[in-house]
C-alpha cells in the first residue's frame, strides 16, 4: 500500500460550494481543534443511533484507535491550500471519512471506510461528493477492492449513494442492527472493484474481447425485498444470463458480470432492460444472423440489443454508446449496418410493442417467484 497521500483535492458540491478534501496520514498531522471536532461529530452520529454500529460514545483514545488508525480525509468548505492552512473558524467542517484494511494479511488489499456528515448539513450531497473522491483515494492508497460491511437498510441516503456510484450489493444480513427507534433492521454489504488493472472502466478490455474482468455479482435472492427495484434488476439479470447460457450451451459465469456491467454503464431502468431483452431474444432466435461474422459472440449480441433497445434506426446517439462501450463510431456503425443486412432491417425500440413487453415480463415472472417465494 502507498504509505502517504499529501495532495489536497479541490471539488465542488452540486450547489456550487467550493470544498477541499485534506489528507491525514496520522493523527500527528491534525490539529487538536480538528481532532476534537471529528470526535464530537463521531459521537453525535453515534448518539443519533441510526447509521453506525456503536451504541456508546468514544473517549479520546477510543476514537483515535477506531478512526485515526490508518488514513483520514476531511472535507471543509472553501479552497484550502493544505492542512497547515486550515482555519476551522473560516473553513467549516463538512464531513470526513477513514480508509483502512477490512482484513489482514493476504486480504489486506481490501479496504473499508466510514463516512461522517454533520446532522445539520445533510441533504447537500456532501456524502456523495466524499464517496466519489473516496474511490479515487482508495485506489491511490493501493487498495484493490472496497467492502462496506454494514449499510443498514433504513439508511436510505447511503444506499442511494453507493448504488449511484456503481457499488455492487454483494450481500444482505438479516436483523444486523438494533437501530434507535427502529428495532432490528437488515444491513446491505457493498463491494467496489478499484483495481485499475481489471476494473470495468477499461475501454481496452472492452474493445479487445468484450470480456470484462468484474467481481462476481453475488445475488442473495432468497433475501430479496419485493419493492427494491435494484434487487429485482439484479435478479432478472441473473435469470436472463442463465437462460442465455442454456440457449448457447455455455457454462460461463462471466456473462452475468457482463450483463450487470452493461446495465451499470448504460444507466437503464428495469422497463428499458425489458425492452432490450425482447430485442436480445430476437437476435438470438433469428436464423438469418447465422452467417453474420460476429454473431457467434454472445457479448456482441448483448451489446447491440442494449444499443438498439434505446434508439430508433434514424436517431442513434453514437457519442453515448462510444462512451459506454469504448468502441469507435466507425466500428459501431459498420457492425450495425451488417446487423441490419442480416436481419432485413433493425429491431429497435419502435418495433417493441406493449404486448411484447408483457409477454417478456410474464415469461420471467415464474422464474422470479422461484427466488422470492420464501418472502
Amino acid at each position: 500500500m502507498t504509505s502517504k497521500i499529501t495532495e489536497t483535492i479541490h471539488d465542488k458540491l452540486p450547489d456550487g460550494t467550493d470544498v477541499t478534501i485534506l489528507p491525514y496520514n496520522s493523527v500527528d498531522e491534525a490539529s487538536e481543534e480538528l481532532v476534537q471536532s471529528l470526535q464530537d461529530l463521531m459521537n453525535e452520529v453515534i448518539e443519533e443511533g441510526t447509521t453506525y454500529v456503536q451504541d456508546q460514545t468514544f473517549d479520546r483514545q477510543g476514537f483515535l484507535n477506531y478512526y485515526f488508525s490508518y488514513f483520514v480525509a476531511v472535507m471543509v468548505e472553501g479552497n484550502v491550500r493544505d492542512a497547515q492552512a486550515l482555519d476551522m473558524s473560516k473553513n467549516r467542517l463538512l464531513g470526513c471519512f477513514y480508509i483502512k484494511p477490512n482484513y489482514v494479511g493476504r486480504s489486506a488489499h481490501i479496504c473499508n471506510a466510514g463516512f461522517l456528515v454533520p446532522l445539520n448539513l445533510r441533504g447537500r450531497k456532501i456524502g456523495k461528493t466524499m464517496g466519489k473522491n473516496y474511490i479515487k483515494i482508495a485506489s491511490r492508497l493501493g487498495y484493490k477492492y472496497s467492502v462496506f460491511n454494514l449499510v443498514y437498510a433504513t439508511n436510505v441516503a447511503s444506499l442511494k449513494i453507493w448504488d449511484d456510484l456503481g457499488f455492487q450489493r454483494i450481500g444482505r444480513i438479516p436483523n444486523a442492527g438494533q437501530m434507535k427507534g427502529q428495532g432490528y433492521v437488515d444491513a446491505i454489504m457493498f463491494g467496489y472493484n478499484s483495481d485499475t488493472d481489471s476494473a470495468t472502466e477499461s475501454d481496452a478490455d472492452f474493445d479487445s474481447n468484450y470480456d470484462l474482468d468484474m467481481p462476481n455479482s453475488c445475488l442473495f435472492s432468497s433475501q430479496l425485498e419485493k419493492n427494491e427495484r435494484s434487487n429485482i434488476m439484479s435478479l432478472v439479470v441473473l435469470i436472463t444470463s442463465n437462460q442465455i447460457n442454456k440457449k448457447t450451451g455455455s457454462t460461463s459465469k462471466n456473462l452475468c458480470n457482463f450483463l450487470t456491467d452493461m446495465v451499470r454503464r448504460s444507466h437503464i431502468s428495469l422497463d428499458q432492460y425489458m425492452t432490450n431483452l425482447v430485442i436480445m431474444q430476437r437476435l438470438f432466435a433469428n436464423d438469418d444472423t447465422a452467417d453474420c461474422q460476429f454473431f457467434n459472440d454472445t457479448r456482441k449480441l448483448i451489446l447491440y440489443s442494449f444499443m438498439l433497445g434505446s434508439t430508433t434506426s434514424s436517431n442513434i446517439d453514437f457519442d453515448h454508446w462510444c462512451e459506454v462501450t469504448g468502441l469507435s463510431k466507425s466500428q459501431l456503425a459498420s457492425e450495425l449496418v451488417e446487423l441490419g443486412h442480416a436481419l432485413g432491417g433493425l429491431h429497435t425500440i419502435k418495433t417493441v410493442s406493449l404486448e411484447d413487453l408483457q409477454v417478456m415480463k410474464d415469461s420471467l415472472k415464474s422464474e422470479v417467484k422461484k427466488y422470492v417465494k420464501v418472502i
